[in-house]
């Protein structure tokens, strides 16, 4: 167990050592993120239009296809995160499919994929964080 308890005397003196706590959460994010990045490519590529539609680029490699994903160095706030994103073919083009553009109709997916995400990254975080203090 990552807490332990003492007391001394008739419970006027209550202490709490969380000796390894720090070390199962760090251990338990990076499971997380991992896997995050993982799961992330599927739901992002199963909410993504599969083509764009226009006889003009039939010749672009779907955007479903097209998604890369992994652990980044964060510069902000310092440690890792996860990065989903089109890949060199697609680059910035899901803003424009999310959104639409006055010619084309939006469709609506990144809503729906970080919705899908989140909840996905929640049970993972908890699954890991049972995991880590169930061993400890």
């Amino acid at each position: 167990m990552a807490i332990s308890m003492k007391t001394t005397g008739n419970m006027q003196k209550f202490e709490i050592f969380s000796g390894q706590t720090a070390y199962a959460v760090e251990k338990a994010k990076e499971q997380t993120l991992k896997n995050a990045a993982k799961e992330g490519k599927k739901i992002v590529a199963g909410n993504m239009p599969t083509s764009i539609g226009k006889r003009r680029h039939q010749n672009r490699k779907p955007l479903s296809k097209n998604v890369t994903g992994g652990l980044v160095p964060d510069k902000i706030f310092g440690g890792k995160r996860a990065r989903i994103k089109g890949g060199k073919d697609t680059g910035t083009l899901w803003h424009i499919v999310d959104g639409g553009t006055r010619r084309s109709r939006r469709r609506k997916f990144l809503d729906a994929s970080m919705k899908a995400l989140d909840t996905v990254t929640e049970k993972e975080l908890d699954t890991a964080l049972g995991k880590e203090f169930k061993r400890r």
